[in-house]
């Protein structure tokens, strides 16, 4: 056990001894006392600014819902747009990969094709 309980639940302590050690717990409690009234004092001020961020949080959270909600709604049309665009690229390829071809030789003896509107009437 401690000592100053010693002395405050008796074993031969004198009344002053007893008084000094009472005064002593007395100045502790306030000290500690006052070191909580400071901890809630800077705790309201948590609160109060914690509070004041609700209204800029709430209205962010709307924003970004908003703005996925927008996003969703143009993911669709990028997709068609990517697949025209793939579309087209693999045609521009084809063409391109045609036109890289050589022209048939005709053989000798052979009559060459007429070219124009007589190719197709044949």
């Amino acid at each position: 056990m401690p000592p100053l309980l010693k002395r405050l639940l008796g074993n031969g302590s004198d009344d002053r001894q007893v008084a000094e050690d009472m005064r002593a717990v007395l100045n502790e409690m306030r000290q500690e006392r006052q070191r909580f009234e400071t901890l809630l004092e800077s705790s309201r001020g948590a609160q109060e600014q914690l509070s004041g961020l609700s209204e800029p949080i709430a209205k962010a959270a709307s924003d970004m819902n908003a703005a996925t909600v927008r996003l969703t709604h143009m993911a669709r049309p990028l997709k068609v747009m990517r697949r025209a665009d793939a579309r087209s690229h693999g045609a521009a390829r084809a063409r391109a990969a045609a036109s890289e071809f050589p022209k048939p030789v005709p053989s000798p003896g052979a009559r060459p094709e007429p070219a124009g509107p007589a190719r197709a009437s044949r």
